[in-house]
């Protein structure tokens, strides 16, 4: 270990002897073996408290907030998400089972990542059997009135189609109680396909406007240039084209040239029309015997082209800002999530879709080395650790008294061990850093924990670290 470094030796030898007694009298386990969560973790004794802390100082995941009038109730879509919550009429009731009336504050967020998870605090784990949950989706509701807690009358629920970012139907719902620890409230639950992102992609894409032609100034092409002879009382639709020179507005060797179809000037065509397309025109000219189509776009002179150009760009801007909108609405919808999942709730409080993970996992004596950008050596006992792993799913915490004890991932899934640093740094060992090591089950092994650059000040930040290791 380098000398300027600050390091800490995690594992007590006669703990560590003393675990590895138990497990291999109970277990037979050898030295290149998984150990069961439930047996390294089921050390006898009271339950732990757990607390909900928010791991960085000044930041957590916000709530939303919507005004509810008791009477009509109202459907909430948080478009971010694809998430709906629907409150029926007369739902809620003061802390004495009094009907209220008026408006009602209902606060609301969702967490469905380990940068969500991390930042609110809430446990993921049972500290007793070393369980860990990977969430389909978590969510917080809360009511109030001028800053009175509220509930909900007994009798009524609220639906919550929570946005699910992960398929299969192997997850529970469960409800945090007031211990902090985990209820089932349902088991396994099917997804549904988001139908209204899907509908609403749809009509977006047909209503994309067509983009401006912008007119050609009148001067020296190779392209054909031709006006046309109108009887514009026999087609008074076609006046605004009075004053136009059209041009051809395809390639020369296109089927649709004039110039390869000489029949065309020597019919007398019944019938002419010019349709918008997308980039251009096309004009279509019939009679009884026969038809011709072909794209065009008018060609001005002068002031009739500075007046052109002059409408061409006032259409341009509306264009563009109707486009960005459109983009952005776009934009969002395909974040969303595609799958959903449904449950009704009787009360306030925090909701998860998930399942507990007892997989085995590979235990080891972990000694931690941070950079030197880490100087806080007075503080290392308050650190906070969380091991990230399946896709950012899934997290479990740590206190460096924990990780004295015991500390155990999963192989073959991707891994990270994630520390909170004073000042909202982290430093952290990363998802390559766990693929290179080679080691037995119980040998001690040295996790030397990289600082990083970013310094957290949102959710965001959370996640381009994680993305980043």
């Amino acid at each position: 270990m380098l000398i300027n470094k600050k390091s800490i030796y995690l594992g007590s030898l006669l703990l560590t002897t003393a675990l590895f007694f138990v497990q291999c009298s109970n277990n037979k386990i050898g030295n290149n073996e998984s150990v069961s969560e439930k047996d390294l973790y089921n050390i006898p004794g009271a339950q732990r408290k757990i607390n909900i802390s928010p791991a960085f100082e000044g930041l957590d995941v916000p709530y939303l907030k919507y005004a509810v009038d008791c009477k009509q109730g109202k459907k909430i879509n948080v478009e971010k998400t694809g998430t709906i919550i629907d409150i029926p009429a007369d739902a809620f009731v003061d802390a004495k089972g009094n009907p209220l009336s008026g408006e009602v504050e209902i606060s609301f967020r969702e967490f469905h990542d380990a940068a969500d998870i991390i930042a609110s605090g809430i446990p993921m784990q049972n500290p007793e059997t070393g369980e860990y949950m990977e969430t389909a989706g978590m969510f917080e509701i809360r009511g109030n009135v001028g800053g009175q807690e509220v509930f909900i009358k007994g009798g009524k629920k609220i639906d919550i189609t929570l946005a699910s970012y992960n398929d299969g139907n192997r997850f529970d719902f469960f409800k945090l109680n007031a211990e902090n620890r985990w209820d089932t409230e349902q088991k396994k639950g099917e997804p549904t396909i988001n139908i209204m992102r899907t509908e609403e992609l749809k009509k977006i894409s047909a209503k994309l406007p067509n983009k401006p032609v912008e007119p050609v100034k009148f001067g020296k092409t190779t392209k054909f240039v031709f006006d046309m002879k109108t009887d514009y009382n026999k087609f008074p639709e076609l006046s605004i084209f009075r004053d136009v020179i059209w041009q051809f507005a395809g390639n020369t060797t296109d089927k649709d040239n004039p110039e390869n179809n000489l029949e065309v000037f020597n019919t007398n065509w019944s019938s002419i029309d010019v349709v918008r397309t997308a980039d251009c025109y096309k004009l279509m000219l019939k009679n009884k015997d026969k038809s011709f189509e072909m794209r065009v776009q008018p060609v001005l002179k002068g002031k009739d082209y500075e007046k052109a150009m002059a409408d061409f760009q006032k259409k341009m801007q509306d264009f563009d800002k109707v486009k960005e909108a459109m983009a952005q609405k776009i934009e969002m919808l395909e974040n969303q999530a595609e799958l959903q999942r449904s449950y009704a709730v009787s009360g306030f409080g925090i909701y998860n879709w998930d399942f507990w993970k007892d997989d085995s996992r590979f235990e080891l004596q972990v000694e931690v080395d941070f950079d030197p950008e880490f100087d806080y050596a007075e503080k290392l006992s308050s650190l906070s650790f969380f091991l990230v792993n399946n896709n950012r799913k899934a997290v479990v915490k740590y206190t460096l008294e924990d990780l004295s004890k015991r500390f155990a991932y999963p192989k073959g899934e991707d891994n990270m061990l994630v520390a909170v640093l004073p000042g909202n740094k982290v430093a952290c060992f990363s998802k390559e850093d766990f693929k290179e090591l080679n080691s037995k089950r119980g040998q001690k092994v040295v996790f030397r924990m990289k600082t990083s650059s970013i310094k957290i000040n949102s959710i965001d930040d959370i996640s381009k670290v994680l993305a980043m290791n």
